[in-house]
Order: structure tokens, then sequence, then C-alpha cells
């Protein structure tokens, strides 16, 4: 390896990295060529772990996603509630149109009367203690 791309291994690797990333095979032949067998497996073991990082980053977000709908449909049906409720249904009513369990249904608009100014995230809190 050069004696510049060796006492700037960090920029040499996210150089390589980001190269790999767009492949710009001319960038990565001419860099093998520069770089000796040792530091090329130590890029390739940094490009690897990135790989991984990326990987396991994508589920956490996948994993985020689907909690952030189930939250926002929970928040959603306690708003349903609260309007069907204020409009005069009775909770078995409401849990009937809503295809929920009646006892379920009941508590949360126990709750909304009890705490009229609270929101639907504060009552879904509550509700789940």
């Amino acid at each position: 390896m050069s004696e510049i791309a060796y006492q700037n291994k960090d920029v040499t690797l996210k150089f390589l990295t980001e190269a790999l990333k767009h492949k710009n095979l001319g960038i990565i032949t001419f860099a093998y060529k520069v770089i000796d067998k040792e530091y090329a497996d130590y890029v390739k073991g940094a490009i690897m772990m990135t790989k991984v990082a990326q990987l396991i980053f994508d589920e956490g977000v996948e994993k985020g996603v689907e909690k952030g709908i189930e939250k926002g449909m929970e928040y959603t049906l306690v708003r349903c509630m609260r309007n069907m409720l204020y409009k005069g249904y009775e909770a078995a009513v409401i849990a009937d149109l809503l295809e929920q369990k009646a006892d379920y249904v009941e508590k949360v608009c126990s709750l909304i009367r009890s705490n009229p100014e609270d929101t639907d995230v504060e009552i879904v809190q509550k509700y789940k203690g």
C-alpha cells in the first residue's frame, strides 16, 4: 500500500466503501493495485460489517414502522370510540360496530368519560396501565 494511503486508512476505507456503494469499478480496480493484501482484507471486513450494520438498521426501521402503525391504529380506534360516545352510542353498540371486545370498549369509554381532557394517546396509556 502506498504510504499516503496507509497514513490515511480511515479516509481510504471511506473512499472505497463509497466507491463500492456506487459500483465504481474503475476506482475499486485501481485501489486494489495500490493497497496490499492485508489492507484489502481489512477493507473487505469493514465493508461486510457496514452491510451487516445496514441490515440490522433496516430491520430495526421495519420493526419501528410496524410498531408505529400499530400504535397509530390504537389511537385511531380510541378516537372513533370517543366520537361515537359523544354522539350518544352505548359501549356495547360501539363494540359491535367497531368489531372489538365489549369489555375493552367499556373500559376505554369509562376512561374517556372520567378523563375527557385526556388525549387519545393518554387514554391508551392509562388503559395499558
